[in-house]
């Protein structure tokens, strides 16, 4: 028979293996567009969310080494502070700039930079119209230059123009497929995976 510990930790073992199949499924219903499977997945995903919410909070913290619990409680601390609205599709892909700005990409095809504002909450700052696809990843070079992969087929390169706002720089075509994630190397070149089931490696030298 399982220990309350060793069922705490199965259960957040399962929401785990839940969520990466929950991400998979929308990966690929996104290119298919049936979205009844990842909806179902969806629902099962919350209902084990509820059951494992409940019995933590039932949990006997005192009786346990705060050691051995530590990877999960730390895990299961937060709260959320605010919702931030402004997309009218999914948000797939976030990211954060040098000055401590959030960058979001959407399936409604835009990349929106949020600010903090006079109330302290975050708002839209700008939103960068470019892609005539689901913006799909998104990272932030070394000197904050945004890039962006999209279900065009295209990688975007976005830098401040002379009115301070973010501008396209640079559009990276190559792929065939979706542009499904990048990643930037330490000497600063591009890397795009896509499904065409290539990787490139860009360089702007």
């Amino acid at each position: 028979m399982l220990s309350e510990y060793e069922r705490i930790t199965q259960e957040y073992e399962t929401l785990l293996t839940l969520k990466k199949e929950f991400y998979l499924k929308l990966g690929k219903a996104i290119e298919t567009g049936d979205l009844l499977e990842v909806e179902e997945l969806k629902v099962k995903l919350e209902q084990q969310l509820n059951v494992f919410a409940e019995n933590l909070g039932r949990f006997k913290w005192n009786i346990f080494d705060r050691r051995l619990l530590s990877s999960v409680k730390k895990k299961e601390n937060y709260c959320v502070y605010e919702t931030l609205e402004g997309h009218t599709g999914w948000v797939l892909t976030l990211q954060v700039l040098p000055d401590g700005r959030i960058v979001s990409g959407s399936s409604d095809g835009t990349i929106k930079i949020w600010e903090k504002g006079a109330s302290g909450k975050y708002e839209v700052k700008e939103t960068l119209k470019g892609h005539t696809g689901c913006v799909n990843t998104l990272q932030v070079l070394p000197d904050g230059r945004i890039v962006s992969g999209s279900n065009d087929g295209t990688i975007k390169v976005w830098e401040k123009g002379a009115s301070g706002k973010y501008e396209v720089k640079e559009t990276l075509k190559g792929h065939t497929g979706w542009v499904n994630t990048l990643q930037v190397l330490p000497d600063g070149r591009i890397v795009s995976g896509s499904g065409d089931g290539t990787i490139k490696i860009w360089d702007g030298k």
